[in-house]
This record gives C-alpha cells, structure tokens and sequence, in this order.
C-alpha cells in the first residue's frame, strides 16, 4: 500500500515481463526528440562505475544476523536474516572469478552517477574483494549519457531478450526485464532467477547455521561478531584461524564475517584467516 503522500513519487513497475517490453524497445528507438536511450551489454572495470555503498545499512544487518543472533532463526528473512546472501554471493564470485550473471545498471542524472540496480547486493561484494577488478553489466543510457568505455559494449535490442529467453528457458532459468517510470523515462530493470533469492537465502542461512554448530575457530582477540563461534585455544584442531592486526573498519568487519562462513584463505592489512582445507579462488587477491 502506497501512502497518500507518497503518491506521484513512488516508483511503480509500469511494464514486466518480456511480451510487454516490445512497445517500450520502439519507444526509445522512434521517441521524438530522441535521446538515443539504449540497452547495452558489455565488461568494464569496476572503477568506472564508481560506487557509492551504505556500509552501514549493510553493517547493520550483519550486527542483527551475528551480534544480535537472529542467525539462530529457523526463518529466512531478507532484512532480519539476508547475511547468508552475501555469504552465497561472494562464494559464488570466489569460485568462478565473476558473477553468474550481469548486474543491471543506468545513469542516474539527479545524482549525476552510475547507478546499480537491481544488483546492488552484488556490488558491494565487488567492492568488498575486488575493487580493482572487472565486472560484467547491462547499462541503460538514460538520456543518451555514453561514457567512453561504452564503445566496447553491444547495443542489444528486442530480439536478443527475445532469443537469450529462450536459451534461459531451456536451462530452466527465468530471464525477467521490467521497467520503472524515473528519470523522464522507462528505466530497465533485469534479472536472472531473481525470484529464487528469497529460496537461495534459506538453503544459505541453514548452511551458516551448520558451520555455527559444528565449526570452531581460533582468534587471537575478541570480535563481537565472532562471539557465536565456538573457540578453541589449539590452532590444530580449529577449522578456521583468525589474526586480527588492526582496528577494524565497517568494511573489514563485513569481509570478515562473510568468510568465516567459507573455506577461502584470506589476508589484508586488518586481517588474516586460514582454513583447515582452504579452497583456491578466481582473482588475484
């Protein structure tokens, strides 16, 4: 329900799904005056997105999940237990160098910026470990703003959403393009299996809870978001060891609560972890 001062500024999806999608392909293609608004498709560096995250709405839900302890839930929730997201998100990007699929982005003009959505979730888990790396990415160019590394991304059209579907289909996956009305314009939203986060999430948060019960962990000092761990004082016998160096920031914190649910070796200048069997990964630390 939209509240009654929050109508006209809300965004709404106006269209969804791909049978929809035809008309608003034209749109931008025929619109006078045309603003050469296109999808595109391509990789780029990180560092040309230049993100901005809120560390401390993602801090807060990792405060609630192992500070709070609603990693003890028997029920996932996005916003109570969404932790073990990240967790499964970063182990998916450890294990293959990348994600499985293209974060959806566009140009924001009343931040004059790069905005991330939806894979926000994602973004910050590049930023997190590889900032410095590449990402592949859909980008909408509202109002026709091409930065220059777009050269090297496709132009994409109806028919490729039309055919790529198809393939999904077979691999019984969901592709789904939407639009929102922002910006002067229909700004694309699209997603792969999007609708199986809420599902992912559960089978995540029960993995986390296991590794709780039957892990042990050796720290060379107190971590409030450890504190559910169990210790022991023998590094042989601990599946993880963990070296703090330094005071640790939001992000080290986060870094640092996601891995000690995986089995990646890990080492920077706040912290240090090893696993027992330690799992190589795709990207150059």
């Amino acid at each position: 329900m939209v509240g009654k001062n929050s109508l006209g500024t809300t965004l709404r999806t106006v269209y969804g799904g791909l049978k929809s999608m035809e008309s608003i392909f034209n749109l931008w293609e025929t619109e006078i005056p045309n603003y050469g608004e296109a999808i595109y498709l391509g990789t780029t560096s990180y560092n040309n997105l230049n993100q901005q995250i809120h560390w401390e709405a993602l801090s807060e839900i990792k405060s609630k999940y192992l500070i709070e302890g609603t990693i003890l839930n028997q029920t996932y929730h996005d916003q109570i237990t969404g932790h073990s997201k990240a967790v499964r998100l970063t182990n998916s990007y450890f294990k293959n160098g990348k994600f499985d699929y293209p974060i959806c982005t566009h140009w924001n003009p009343r931040n004059d910026a790069i905005q991330v959505h939806p894979g926000s979730s994602r973004n910050s888990i590049i930023q997190l470990f590889n900032p410095d790396g590449i990402v592949d990415m859909y980008y909408f160019s509202t109002y026709g703003v091409k930065p220059k590394w777009l050269d090297s991304f496709t132009k994409l059209d109806y028919d490729y959403f039309k055919n790529i579907s198809q393939k999904y289909d077979l691999e019984n996956k969901l592709l789904w393009i939407s639009v929102s009305a922002d910006h002067g314009t229909f700004i694309p939203h699209i997603t792969v299996d999007g609708h199986q986060t809420g599902p992912q999430g559960k089978i995540w948060h029960e993995r986390c809870k296991s590794i709780l019960d039957t892990q042990t962990i050796w720290v060379n000092t107190e971590v409030p978001e450890l504190h559910l761990f169990k210790k022991t004082m023998d590094k042989n016998t601990a599946d993880k060891i963990i070296y703090i160096k330094d005071d640790l920031t939001i992000q080290d914190s986060l870094r640092l609560s996601i891995l000690v649910f995986l089995n990646y070796d890990w080492e920077d200048s706040s912290f240090k972890i090893s696993s027992k069997n330690p799992i190589p990964y795709e990207f150059a630390q």
